[in-house]
């Protein structure tokens, strides 16, 4: 369950609380943006030029690693411009049985909203 799971309250901050991320999520950084222009560039386009920004030419010297066969550099690329991928947890119990998330999570709010 994604939100507020206690209905009535209708802000997770109480007004006048300072939140813990005043500035937000950061909207893009430089190097995702250099990834993301080398992403759509033709592969002689990876050539690094003088005028190329630090960042430009970082971008553009992953991506001819990557180009090689580097794998590496091939998920730092991925990992910039399209984010991580998501990773699948499994709980096992006592009896080496899986255990389900929201079954751990159904419990969990039983417990704390009986009644």
């Amino acid at each position: 369950m994604r939100g507020n799971p206690d209905k009535t309250k209708p802000y997770r901050w109480e007004k006048g609380c300072p939140s813990p991320n005043p500035g937000g999520r950061p909207k893009r950084t430089p190097y995702t943006d250099a990834h993301r222009q080398i992403a759509e560039s033709t592969v002689k386009d990876l050539t690094i030029k003088d005028s190329d920004s630090v960042v430009m030419a970082v971008a553009k010297a992953l991506a001819r690693e990557a180009l090689k066969g580097k794998i590496q550099a091939a998920t730092e690329i991925a990992n910039r411009v399209e984010g991580t991928a998501r990773q699948r947890l499994e709980f096992t119990g006592r009896d080496s049985e899986p255990i389900q998330v929201e079954d751990i999570h159904d419990k969990l709010m039983e417990k704390l909203f009986k009644e």
